[in-house]
């Protein structure tokens, strides 16, 4: 009896500890553990996506406003996932007209019925390239927002400009109460170069999978 109790403390240890994490490494109001219900009232669209993981997405760009004149639009043809569209170009990934916007994957069942309600596990949030180091603003930003970026292994921070990207870049990575092994966010700014052309991006992604199996699992046990 002894026992079962304290295992049932540390489960409510966890989740709290969990609640506390994707509370603090929320992404434009949007947090791990969202339920897919709450994103739809925000206004996120469903969007093709070439793997089993059901994608939405959320267009921020200032540009998209009914009121600015330009046509903005997701992919329809199955190019890429969530792949926004402005006045018909492709817009996201440090392509020509770049496009702020915010895509999740939420819970989905290998096989069986798919998840009532899915959660959030993974948000990707694109913005403009800017320089990434610790006194740089989008630094001192990501760490009034976020506390102390880790510093454990060589993959946690990269501070500042790249070779194709001598004006910005930086890698950030802040983890919660679990460390590696639990929820975390990692920034990355950079430039890429294809064919001859530089592109350039900033890319926030937060993750825990820790929601898809608990959401899972729950589905298990429902059987």
């Amino acid at each position: 009896m002894i026992l079962a109790a304290c295992a049932i403390c540390i489960g409510n240890q966890k989740s709290f500890a969990d609640a506390n994490d994707w509370k603090r490494f929320s992404v434009k109001d949007v947090k791990l553990g969202d339920h897919l219900s709450d994103l739809v009232k925000k206004g996120f669209k469903t969007c093709k996506n070439p793997d089993s993981s059901p994608r939405y997405i959320l267009i921020l760009d200032k540009r998209c406003d009914p009121k600015s004149g330009n046509t903005c639009k997701l992919d329809d043809k199955g190019v890429d996932f969530c792949m926004p569209f402005i006045n018909g170009k492709p817009a996201n990934r440090g392509m020509e007209n770049e496009v702020e916007h915010i895509s999740v994957r939420v819970s989905f069942s290998v096989d069986g019925p798919p998840i009532d309600d899915p959660r959030v596990y993974e948000i990707d949030y694109y913005f403009p390239r800017q320089l990434l180091t610790e006194n740089s603003p989008l630094g001192k930003s990501l760490t009034a927002t976020y506390g102390k970026h880790c510093n454990d292994s060589s993959s946690c921070y990269i501070d500042g400009a790249e070779e194709h990207d001598p004006a910005g870049g930086g890698t950030m990575v802040f983890t919660g109460s679990e460390g590696q092994r639990g929820p975390r966010v990692t920034v990355t700014c950079g430039g890429s170069q294809t064919n001859g052309r530089v592109t350039k991006e900033c890319w926030t992604l937060a993750e825990d999978s820790s929601v898809l199996d608990a959401d899972r699992q729950r589905q298990t046990e429902r059987r």
